[in-house]
């Protein structure tokens, strides 16, 4: 069943999927209060699942974390996926959990090069942390169990790295130097949240 929705337009109401990218350019034209109030109307008709859907490896993720009130984000779990594309070992994806339900954003997040591993960081790690949602955050392993984003101390973030690209199975390609840069960018992140 289609449904021609005043706000995100066409959506199916049993196989709820929206572009990231349109999504991202509505939220631009309207305040955080409103656009979560819209995507939690939406979760309410779907049923509680509504995905996100990005054909890139660098997802404007960031754009989209902003406009959510954070207030309104219960948790937010990172888990591996194969059935993105059948080309790598693993994609991730991205569970945001509203009141009414659960927004998924599945883009093409692949760690299997040191650029997409970048686009990881960039684009996914560092805004959770910008918008201080990493306290929030699980990380899903292939038999379901979370685990916290930072479980073992609060600013362990060479551990959070570690097992995110671990999540990937991607993790084998990893150098030191690139690692140094991705903890420096998500504590970077997690201090500019903390002076907001």
């Amino acid at each position: 069943m289609n449904n021609n929705d005043f706000f995100f337009g066409l959506i199916n109401k049993n196989n709820p999927e929206i572009s990231l990218q349109k999504v991202v350019l509505q939220s631009k034209k309207v305040s955080k209060k409103f656009f979560t109030k819209q995507l939690n109307r939406c979760l309410n008709w779907t049923g509680g699942r509504l995905v996100l859907k990005d054909e890139t490896s660098s997802p404007p993720f960031r754009d989209f974390i902003k406009k959510v009130s954070s207030d309104a984000i219960g948790l937010v779990e990172i888990s591996a996926r194969d059935d993105i594309n059948t080309n790598v070992e693993a994609t991730l994806s991205c569970d945001i959990y509203l009141s009414k339900g659960v927004v998924t954003v599945e883009p093409h997040w692949c760690a299997y090069k040191s650029m997409r591993a970048d686009e990881i960081i960039s684009t996914l790690l560092v805004p959770l942390h910008e918008k201080g949602l990493h306290d929030r955050t699980f990380i899903v392993s292939s038999d379901g169990k979370g685990e916290r984003l930072l479980c073992f101390h609060h600013s362990d973030f060479l551990d959070e790295v570690m097992r995110l690209f671990i999540l990937s199975r991607y993790y084998h390609s990893m150098d030191e130097t690139k690692i140094t840069e991705y903890v420096s960018m998500i504590k970077m992140a997690t201090e500019q949240n903390h002076l907001c």
